[in-house]
């Protein structure tokens, strides 16, 4: 009789709201904690409270806490919330938490949430992302050791990546020629810079930067006297016969005749060089050694990423892969497009 009593005390709590439930079995949660957590020993030596069972299934004294519909709470699954919090919290409050979260979860599967399209997508790329991090690590270990012999012989076949270009630093004196609206006034323009052409070639160093601060309308560079700075020969910077010019100089100091473009006239100034040099193995050893690691990475990622549709049938629909617009939809877009493996 007193069973059969607890059984029904116990179904009628069941009918309960959670948090009225959580309310009223607090006293019997604490016990149940303390006795699995404390004293386990004695767990084995109870017979199962038959307030423990739902539908006749009989909580385990030893490894099951509490259960949430169908889900089973678990001490590991308790000292895991608690050890996600640092150990912050104490037994009841991290089975509060897995409660609600098991009941949460319940609600939401009963209202078929687990069924939308969107969220399983989304499920299912979290599971892939795992098991691509998980998996190819497995083929990253098999990634051979970057060795000092091939990181010379990468150095001496492609001696291109090690070589640093020759740079020219150069001061440049513009003056535009767009505006010209005729024959005089472009002669007059062009009579112009030939006699500054004149005086920057005749004047030293400090008399070309007041040249420039005087005349040049590059605004980018006449209140740095023309210096346009390091330029390798494949610089856009200025126009091509500019650059020309520039690689041309023999020495810092020359200068250069009026170089007529169709932004207007320049006059370039050799400020300085930097010849072409080949870096040394010492110094491109680490960079060498990291491309060449990043290579056999890569290589084991599509080693192991080739292998995926093994054993898998895979048929495409061509015609229609190829009928589809390059760009996908505003509403895919919004929905998260799905790329092929």
């Amino acid at each position: 009789m007193k069973t059969e009593a607890n059984t029904a005390h116990f179904r009628a709590n069941r009918a309960r709201t959670l948090p009225e439930a959580m309310a009223l079995g607090s006293a019997r949660l604490g016990l149940s904690i303390g006795l699995i957590l404390v004293g386990g020993s004695a767990c084995h030596q109870t017979a199962p409270d038959p307030a423990s069972t739902v539908e006749g299934r009989v909580l385990d004294p030893a490894t099951e806490v509490a259960r949430v519909g169908e889900a089973i709470i678990t001490r590991a699954a308790l000292e895991r919330e608690m050890a996600r919090t640092g150990g912050s919290i104490s037994p009841r409050e991290a089975l509060h938490r897995l409660v609600q979260f098991e009941a949460m979860l319940a609600r939401a599967r009963a209202e078929g949430l687990h069924q939308d399209p969107a969220l399983r997508e989304r499920i299912d790329r979290m599971i892939v992302a795992h098991y691509e991090e998980s998996r190819s690590q497995r083929h990253l270990a098999t990634v051979p050791e970057v060795l000092e012999a091939d990181i010379e012989r990468h150095y001496r076949e492609q001696p291109g990546r090690f070589t640093q270009p020759e740079k020219r630093r150069a001061g440049v004196l513009f003056l535009r020629g767009a505006a010209m609206a005729g024959p005089e006034q472009k002669l007059l323009a062009e009579r112009r810079a030939d006699e500054l052409q004149r005086q920057a070639e005749q004047a030293d160093a400090a008399g070309f930067v007041s040249l420039v601060r005087s005349h040049s309308e590059d605004q980018s560079t006449r209140y740095q006297g023309g210096d346009a700075g390091w330029l390798e020969s494949a610089s856009a910077r200025w126009p091509a016969a500019v650059m020309r010019a520039i690689f041309e100089l023999k020495a810092p100091g020359m200068t250069s005749p009026v170089l007529h473009t169709d932004q207007g006239f320049h006059i370039v100034r050799l400020l300085a060089r930097q010849p072409s040099r080949l870096e040394s193995l010492e110094t491109a050893r680490e960079s060498i050694a990291h491309v060449l690691n990043r290579e056999r990475v890569e290589w084991a990622r599509q080693a192991f990423l080739s292998g995926l549709t093994q054993g898998l049938h895979l048929e495409i629909n061509q015609p229609l892969l190829d009928a589809m617009p390059v760009a996908p939809p505003p509403n895919a877009l919004q929905a998260g497009p799905i790329g092929l493996p």
